[in-house]
């Protein structure tokens, strides 16, 4: 499937997720978790009748959000689309993080 010009959606798609990379690198700093950082798009068994990619913490085998593709896709070129990925990606890096401070609490203690 091609997109306008000579740009595929894959492209389009692979320039969202860097952009999402950008949100992470942004979301890490603010929040003082450089692990966000490493979060990876994998697409899982789930994923493939909804059209969307997971957003997964590797290290811990934990999913963190699911990201529509055609959002991804045209997160670059058009801002709305943008700002509803952003807020669903702060939501979901919030979300996650509040779990995971929870969850250390408990087998600290």
């Amino acid at each position: 499937m091609t997109g306008s010009g000579n740009t595929t959606y894959e492209e389009h798609v692979n320039s969202g997720k860097q952009i999402v990379r950008g949100m992470l690198k942004e979301l890490a700093r603010e929040m003082n978790e450089p692990g966000l950082e490493n979060l990876v798009f994998q697409v899982t068994d789930e994923d493939f009748d909804y059209d969307r990619i997971s957003l997964v913490d590797s290290s811990k085998l934990r999913l963190v959000a699911k990201l529509e593709e055609d959002h991804l896709a045209d997160c670059p070129a058009d801002g709305a689309v943008r700002r509803r990925l952003e807020r669903q990606v702060r939501s979901a890096i919030i979300s996650y993080s509040a779990r995971e401070n929870r969850s250390s609490q408990v087998r600290q203690t």
